[in-house]
């Protein structure tokens, strides 16, 4: 009777140490680049914080790097790096330059905005002929879109890129620029110091078709990977909408802002939730990066979006 005990408690033991191995074995890793001081990459921070990738048996790793598009490229060739956040035109560029890459999901909807010190004589973009702006660096997003509304009204500006946004709204406090690229956080931060003066008439492309993408030999092996990923992005998405002001701290921590310093209500981010991934906006950014010969070669979108994750759009909004 004792040996048939043991051999239970045996079987019991090997049972939960199998189980525990095969719970081990169905987890997915993944290595991500992308800067948690960013907004609009919030909902990774918070699902981070919240434990919501772990919960799905996602381990995710992330690489934080500062300087921009450029040095954000530079990581890609790594072999250990398995995706990244990129602005619509830094990934068609590099997808351009031969880095295999699949969008799995967008973010949601915003404006790059321009800002002028509060007595500035500037009203609009047309006010900055002949004027310094600080952007960010060539090929991001906020780039591309300036650059698009200069040449559409005609305005000879003279634009500075600079890598960080402290360096921006450095020079435009001092008086270096007359104008530079804002955020939400800027603006909470500078209340009526600042005032917006220009929002890009491009944002609804540009801004939109921004998103998380995977290098496309790691998806083909690891797509639970993916969905786990836009899974907890989800999740977070979610918490966002239901609890701003919970959302605003984690973000807050992760991007090292006092919350005590903001004088006027931070203004988050509006993620798509299901997640989106805005496949004609990228197809409108290809078009414009190709009028100003920044492609070599012409990119088939439907080739680098996965519709298994996000809702794709197809279609013109």
């Amino acid at each position: 009777m004792k040996n048939l005990k043991r051999i239970s408690v045996l079987l019991i033991a090997g049972m939960i140490l199998v189980a525990g191995l095969a719970h081990a074995a169905a987890r997915e890793k993944l290595k991500m680049v992308f800067s948690p001081d960013h907004d609009f990459v919030m909902d990774a921070s918070i699902a981070i914080e919240k434990g919501f990738f772990n919960q799905l048996g996602l381990d995710l790793d992330y690489v934080t790097v500062k300087g921009g598009s450029p040095v954000i490229i530079a990581t890609l060739p790594q072999k250990d790096i398995n995706g990244v956040f990129l602005a619509s035109p830094t990934a068609l560029t590099a997808i351009d330059k031969g880095i295999d890459l699949v969008q799995i999901s967008g973010i949601g909807n915003r404006t790059f905005d321009y800002v002028v010190l509060k007595d500035s004589p500037v009203k609009s973009l047309k006010d900055l002929n002949g004027k310094t702006i600080a952007n960010t660096p060539k090929p991001a997003g906020p780039w591309l879109a300036l650059k698009y509304d200069l040449d559409k009204f005609n305005v000879k500006a003279k634009v500075v890129e600079m890598r960080t946004g402290g360096d921006r709204f450095s020079a435009l406090l001092t008086g270096h620029v007359d104008a530079c690229l804002s955020s939400p956080q800027a603006q909470a931060l500078y209340g009526d110091e600042i005032r917006i003066v220009h929002s890009s008439t491009m944002s609804k492309y540009i801004w939109n078709s921004c998103g998380w993408w995977i290098k496309r030999e790691f998806l083909k092996a690891h797509p639970e990977a993916a969905r786990r990923f836009v899974k907890g992005l989800a999740m977070a998405r979610k918490l966002i909408n239901e609890n701003p002001d919970e959302a605003v701290n984690i973000f807050s921590k992760y991007g090292k802002i006092r919350n005590k310093r903001f004088k006027k209500p931070f203004v988050l981010a509006q993620f798509d939730n299901p997640p989106v991934i805005y496949a004609y906006g990228l197809g409108k950014v290809n078009e414009i990066l190709q009028q100003y010969g920044l492609m070599n070669k012409k990119i088939n979108v439907s080739d680098i979006v996965d519709n298994r994750f996000s809702i794709v759009i197809n279609h013109s909004y």
